[in-house]
């Protein structure tokens, strides 16, 4: 069993590293497509090419068992590599997830006030929210350092990551378990509940963490990742 583990909008494989440590099984932390670069148009890339780069970067037999770990928007593309990978994917850990029905996209999920907002946004490319924006989203229970560290590194995402629909079916999803952060202010846990109920995850986990539990809580998160792992391995 390896674990693969799927970084939310604006991070990069860095924000597993304090998590790697603590892990039972063997554990790859993907990046997604252009981390730091701000100077390159972004529009072109859609979900299916976020997708792609999860999928290649996986590699290994075809016969190797493994589970995705997908938090934040990383949860959606967690979707789309298991409708690809089928059977090999023997579970999916949804962190603090955007879970879209079929066929719709995240920024479905959003009020439609805020969806024209963002399509507005979005309109003007991809850009880097303020500073002010990330620490009230994702910094109330990070320490200083670690707050400047995400604003430091904050990358910028595809508006398609946001607007093309999800490509799932809720009858073929492998085992799911959902994290749910208690203090999140990104995937406000009213929010989170909706996504579970469309998940059905067969565990749910909560975390007193906020939007970023490898960073503020990262042994607490790797027990729970762990822990699933662990069953997924009994069961079979």
């Amino acid at each position: 069993m390896r674990l693969i583990l799927i970084h939310g909008a604006g991070l990069g494989k860095w924000a597993w590293d304090r998590v790697l440590p603590d892990l039972e099984f063997p554990a790859l932390a993907v990046e997604l497509p252009r981390r730091g670069d701000t100077t390159q148009v972004l529009s072109s890339m859609g979900l299916e090419d976020y997708a792609q780069s999860v999928v290649e970067q996986i590699g290994g037999p075809q016969d190797e068992r493994i589970m995705l770990v997908g938090h934040s928007v990383g949860g959606e593309i967690a979707l789309r590599v298991a409708s690809r990978l089928g059977t090999r994917v023997a579970g999916i850990a949804l962190v603090s997830a955007v879970v879209p029905p079929p066929g719709k996209s995240m920024l479905s999920l959003q009020p439609w006030l805020q969806r024209l907002f963002m399509r507005a946004v979005f309109a003007f490319g991809s850009p880097v929210p303020p500073e002010k924006v990330i620490r009230a989203s994702g910094c109330n229970d990070l320490d200083e350092a670690t707050c400047r560290m995400l604003v430091e590194k904050y990358s910028p995402e595809s508006p398609r990551l946001f607007l093309d629909p999800v490509a799932w079916a809720p009858a073929e999803l492998p085992p799911c378990l959902y994290v749910k952060t208690l203090l999140d202010r990104t995937v406000l846990p009213a929010i989170q509940d909706l996504m579970i109920a469309r998940a059905k995850p067969r565990r749910v986990e909560t975390i007193g963490s906020g939007h970023l539990p490898m960073l503020a809580k990262p042994r607490e998160l790797a027990a729970l990742l762990n822990g699933f792992a662990h069953s997924l391995m009994t069961a079979k």
